[in-house]
């Protein structure tokens, strides 16, 4: 494939350019002892183009980076330290290194995600498709699962990733405390529990736990709701904690006096909603929060027509077709957007030759460049369309703006 043929013709060309390199320790005891993780990690990605060693594991297990080029893996830290100091002179080597960094975001609590996930909320019948749809995203290389109580996949979740035979420390999870099906909310009284459920359900404490939308609290609890989650965290029950369909207010609520802040806000986010969406960004832009994003895809799968970026998606996806001898369609180059505006993708298909697709999307090099992300962007900003309006239209001014 072509990201395989990009990854693997850089590195042979640093190899053949450099020869044995020595080897670069890492800061802070990072890289010390008898075998050099940073040297080796150095090497692998820098001298050696078979890409045949061990994959590398280096410094905090729980800072890891999924998703690497040519189908390695390592922590993050590797990268971050790299960052602060571990500087191969060659520019090759630089640009390996900056894609590597580019398949994760650093979270504010020190970890990271894999930027791609897959999500069984919705393209899954019943418990027998989320299983093997589940298992099947995994098998084809999507390293971020995406559940929640609501989508009644968790216990799914966790026998897919068994069955794909893959270990839970290669895949990240991210689930919700949901309201339950009649739209009720949680009472304070049963946070814990309920969450308890979900740990339960999925055999294992997920690498990322959200607040499903605000509405789940009744008024006035939010604060209270978040604090049970803070708890959560300081009593080793839950790792990262964070919320999803907050509006601004939603941010402030829980930030003042936060003993743990959010590290993500998962959205609606694609080109028709980032005019509305801007004073949450700039919020969390202010407190490091990462946004994750569904329905990414809106545009084009939502769209009655498509809007005004339909003939600019469709420009950029022929091009990039002709220069990489491979199909780059429309999706993919939305998708490409939403990881250059350093948001964690969350997607869905109960197509098995589409799962297969995202499995290769999530490991692909960034190939739009700055002047095609200007155009989505500035393109997408002169209308306003949201699919799923319920909680985020809620007391939050929508712009002056066409839907069409």
């Amino acid at each position: 494939m072509f990201f395989k043929t990009v990854f693997m013709a850089t590195l042979l060309a640093v190899a053949i350019a450099q020869g044995p390199r020595t080897c670069y320790k890492g800061l802070n005891g990072v890289g010390a002892g008898p075998i050099n993780d940073c040297c080796q990690f150095i090497n692998t990605f820098c001298n050696d183009a078979s890409l045949t060693q061990t994959p590398v594991r280096i410094g905090d297990a729980t800072s890891r980076c999924f998703n690497l080029p040519g189908g390695d893996r390592c922590d993050f830290i590797a990268y971050n330290t790299y960052n602060q100091g571990v500087s191969p002179s060659n520019a090759n080597c630089k640009t390996v290194l900056e894609d590597i960094g580019s398949k994760c975001i650093l979270l504010l609590d020190g970890t990271s995600m894999p930027w791609f996930a897959w999500g069984n909320g919705t393209g899954v019948n019943g418990s027998d498709d989320a299983l093997q749809k589940t298992t099947l995203a995994i098998q084809n290389g999507i390293n971020h699962i995406d559940t929640a109580q609501l989508y009644k996949a968790e216990r799914e979740t966790g026998e897919a990733i068994k069955r794909a035979g893959v270990p839970k420390d290669q895949v990240y999870v991210t689930s919700k405390l949901s309201w339950d099906a009649d739209d009720q909310t949680v009472p304070l009284n049963e946070v814990r529990s309920r969450i308890e459920g979900s740990l339960e359900r999925l055999g294992f404490i997920p690498d990322l736990y959200l607040i499903h939308n605000p509405f789940i609290a009744a008024p006035g609890d939010l604060k209270k709701m978040w604090q049970v989650f803070e708890d959560l965290k300081d009593e080793g029950k839950l790792k990262s904690i964070g919320v999803s369909n907050f509006r601004p207010q939603d941010l402030e609520a829980i930030l003042d006096g936060a003993k743990h802040k959010p590290v993500a806000n998962q959205l609606e986010f694609h080109p028709y909603v980032i005019a509305h969406l801007e004073p949450v960004l700039e919020l969390q832009k202010k407190h490091r929060i990462v946004t994750q994003s569904y329905g990414t895809l809106t545009p084009l799968l939502r769209h009655p027509t498509g809007g005004p970026l339909k003939p600019v998606l469709t420009n950029i996806a022929t091009r990039l077709s002709k220069e990489s001898g491979e199909l780059i369609d429309e999706a993919i180059v939305l998708l490409l957007w939403a990881r250059s505006q350093g948001v964690v993708v969350v997607s869905t298909s109960g197509n098995p030759q589409r799962l297969k697709r995202y499995g290769e999307v999530a490991r692909l090099p960034q190939l739009l460049t700055p002047a095609d992300i200007e155009l989505i962007t500035t393109t997408g900003r002169t209308i306003h369309f949201r699919n799923y309006s319920e909680h985020m239209e809620k007391e939050f001014p929508l712009p002056n703006l066409p839907s069409q």
